[in-house]
């Protein structure tokens, strides 16, 4: 685990988690952690959309809820590939029965 990862963990609410997978979706932009803050600042429709992700009960910050977004959108791996597949599939049911399940999130 890199000292990033464990300042996330120990610090969730401050500190975002800034692994290959962010990386990749973010590039390498000299400070990384001022366009996050800036997002989650300045543009409230952003945040609107990232808390619209809430599970019911779930008691974690809007950071995140950004990260795992970001996780789940960009990753590669096995368990994010069937996750997407898990929602996408959620989503064509819900057409089934005449519901609106709206467009997908994008993370910015």
């Amino acid at each position: 685990m890199t000292a990033g990862k464990l300042l996330a963990r120990k610090r969730p609410r401050l500190i975002p988690i800034y692994d290959s997978v962010v990386k990749q979706a973010m590039g390498e932009p000299e400070s990384w952690w001022r366009p996050l803050r800036a997002v989650l600042r300045d543009a409230p429709d952003v945040v609107d959309r990232v808390e619209d992700l809430r599970p019911e009960a779930v008691d974690v910050s809007t950071l995140r809820l950004l990260d795992v977004a970001i996780w789940m959108a960009c990753s590669q791996s096995k368990n994010a590939k069937k996750a997407r597949s898990e929602v996408s599939s959620a989503a064509d049911d819900s057409k089934d029965f005449g519901e609106d399940a709206g467009p997908a999130p994008r993370v910015p």
